[in-house]
């Protein structure tokens, strides 16, 4: 057999298992022991009520047979007899059959493949930007950055407002109609890549937190904390 691609290889192990009790379902023996080397899989059958689909028919199969199963975990197929023919019969197999031939797919395989195809679409959107925008040049990718959870509401609106390059400090000049705002240590514009890289007058805390001076990896999701330390301490905070 040749299963579609959008299966995951989770379903794919466990409709290896399900042909296994099919098979052994038309034989003449009763006693059949299955050697798998995915845990998740074998852990997943023991659940009451799987979500995928083709799990429950697994199940249903081991309920209805007359016959004795047993499953053994192995960490990898190596070093088991006759595993060599197997993968070269499923290299085989694949050259031999261009397309599926089994059409029983999950509903969670299809969201998952919907799931990826957005993600993938949204990705080629979001390279096409040039890299002038400010979170671009922070973000490469549209995979979600982690935010520690006991952030407050200002931190979070400070930590945003500071990635996509515009909070109140810089550019309220853009609403009150006047000039933009001018550092008085050094006589030139306020920006976030002033603040976070050349400005002397934050540079103590910068290296006390050990900030990395390339605003790119400053303002990432590694160093969170410590853009919302550095702000906090030099008393940016409320001003973002």
């Amino acid at each position: 057999h040749k299963l579609s691609t959008i299966k995951n290889i989770f379903t794919v192990e466990n409709y290896a298992i399900l042909e296994a009790i099919k098979l052994a379902n038309s034989l003449q023996t009763n006693n059949f022991l299955i050697i798998n080397d995915s845990l998740s899989v074998l852990t997943a059958l023991k659940n009451p009520w799987p979500r995928n689909e083709i799990f429950q028919i697994t199940q249903s199969e081991l309920i209805n047979t007359q016959k004795t199963f047993e499953f053994m975990w192995v960490p990898s197929h190596v070093g088991i007899k006759g595993n060599k023919m197997a993968d070269e019969a499923v290299s085989l197999v694949s050259n031999v059959l261009p397309n599926s031939t089994i059409d029983k797919i999950s509903s969670y395989d299809i969201f998952t493949s919907i799931k990826n195809k957005i993600f993938l679409s949204w990705q080629y959107h979001w390279d096409s930007i040039p890299p002038t925008n400010k979170l671009k040049h922070i973000k490469s990718s549209v995979k979600q950055w982690f935010t520690p959870p006991d952030l407050n509401r200002r931190q979070n609106i400070a930590i945003n407002s500071i990635r996509i390059g515009h909070p109140f400090l810089t550019h309220s000049f853009l609403i009150s109609k006047d000039q933009p705002p001018i550092c008085n240590t050094c006589q030139t514009r306020i920006t976030i890549s002033h603040i976070f890289e050349e400005c002397p007058i934050h540079e103590p805390s910068r290296t006390l937190l050990n900030l990395p001076l390339n605003i790119k990896e400053a303002l990432n999701e590694e160093h969170t904390l410590k853009t919302i330390q550095f702000i906090t301490k030099d008393n940016l905070i409320n001003k973002i």
